[in-house]
């Protein structure tokens, strides 16, 4: 299964067990030449992770190292807090106010930040979360693990505009270091054109035709990833983790 491969450091992971198949995809798509012809397995069920690999990387780690590439490379966190955990009403303000307006204002929020570190390259870990199995619960525990174990932020520095990023384990002591933490959510797309484009991967579908198909899908997505990242990047190239999730 793809998660067997595709487990660990990047530096680590062999790609020996990838299938013929989705080397010759990705590498096709990659050089693409317009008079070969598909075969007709292929165009039966094409493959849609490799472009989807290639957003994913364009959009969130060439981001990334494009700020890393700038000085001042810093982390703040955001957070919601009650309105009246920063503000407080005299007794003149809350008088004026009625018993259904204060409890309209005790649940606003607003939003926080606080400074978390600046950091170089080398204190910058990132896990890639991914799914075990392409099946709806897994992709919310997915989801729910980045919101809820996660810490939200923002990295600002000299090279780009400030971007939102989940992060773990942030520490100012000497060394310093991070661990940015995301979800290769456009594998989520996978699944959505399977069931509505395809009519496959639900109930009374041929689910060994259907494991077959994404662990090709997920092979494809993972492997043209890990190519990216080790052929274009300048800093993170050396410390992305894959990380299989399920629940």
């Amino acid at each position: 299964m793809f998660f067997e491969i595709f487990t660990g450091l990047i530096t680590t992971i062999g790609t020996s067990g990838v299938s013929a198949v989705v080397e010759h995809t990705v590498e096709r798509f990659l050089n693409k030449d317009p008079k070969k012809k598909e075969s007709k397995t292929e165009e039966e069920h094409p493959t849609v992770a490799v472009p989807l690999a290639i957003g994913y990387y364009y959009n969130f780690i060439e981001k990334l190292e494009e700020r890393l590439a700038g000085d001042n490379f810093t982390v703040k966190e955001h957070y919601y807090a009650k309105v009246l955990d920063k503000l407080t009403l005299s007794e003149e303000q809350a008088a004026r106010l009625s018993s259904d307006e204060i409890r309209q204002i005790q649940t606003q929020k607003i939003e926080m930040t606080k400074f978390v570190g600046r950091f170089e390259p080398r204190a910058i870990k990132l896990d890639l979360i991914y799914p075990k199995q392409l099946t709806n619960p897994i992709l919310r525990n997915c989801s729910a693990y980045l919101q809820e174990k996660t810490s939200r932020g923002s990295i600002e520095s000299t090279a780009g505009r400030p971007y939102g990023i989940n992060f773990l384990d942030a520490s100012t002591v000497e060394p310093p270091s991070i661990k940015i933490v995301d979800y290769t959510r456009p594998v989520e797309v996978i699944l959505k054109y399977y069931q509505e484009v395809k009519g496959m991967a639900g109930l009374g579908s041929d689910q060994q035709l259907w494991n077959e198909i994404q662990d090709k899908e997920m092979q494809a997505f993972l492997y043209t990833l890990k190519f990216l990242i080790e052929t274009k990047s300048k800093f993170v190239y050396d410390k992305v983790y894959f990380r299989p999730f399920e629940n």
